[in-house]
């Protein structure tokens, strides 16, 4: 499947808003359509699960800014570059709600555990997340996904369900603090 995935995120960033009653979330582009190889499901339970804790990162008047953009890739391809910035955020907020943040071993909020899966389904397709360490409230998150499926294709054939399952799963815990460990 391919999605254009400006529309998912405008759509996504629409629904915030309106739950919110305010602009939290404001999207800006360099063209559009930018499609990815992934369907319209997977990428929008991953821009949701994404874009939701981010948009109330930020202090009250602030705004999550979203910019979507072409990069060069590897190849002829390209990547879709997705920058999410949240200016005047909020730490302890931001280390609430993403595991990527937290420090190793910390308990975190079941909350965190969407932000977990939209990392990981980020990765299953192909993509890349980041973020470089915040400075004076300021927090980015990058993340990358390939324009051709061919280029970032993955073989999990030879890796059981079940054990990529139950690893997800203990990773899961892991983060949330509830593993029990003998």
């Amino acid at each position: 499947d391919r999605t254009d995935v400006l529309s998912v995120i405008n759509d996504c960033a629409e629904a915030v808003n309106q739950d919110f009653g305010a602009q939290q979330v404001r999207v800006t582009s360099g063209s559009a359509p930018m499609h990815i190889p992934a369907s319209r499901q997977v990428t929008q339970g991953i821009m949701q699960r994404l874009m939701e804790p981010m948009s109330q990162w930020a202090a009250i008047g602030s705004t999550l800014q979203i910019n979507v953009q072409k990069e060069p890739g590897e190849g002829k391809d390209d990547n879709v570059a997705i920058l999410f910035e949240a200016r005047n955020c909020e730490a302890a907020k931001a280390m609430q709600d993403c595991v990527l943040f937290a420090p190793a071993l910390h308990a975190t909020p079941a909350k965190a555990s969407e932000f977990l899966k939209a990392s990981l389904a980020i990765g299953h397709v192909g993509g890349t997340i980041s973020s470089p360490p915040m400075e004076n409230g300021f927090r980015q998150i990058h993340v990358t996904f390939p324009a051709s499926a061919d280029r970032e294709s993955k073989d999990f054939e030879g890796i059981p369900r079940q054990w990529l399952q139950d690893l997800s799963d203990e990773y899961e815990k892991w983060v949330l603090g509830t593993l029990e460990v003998a």
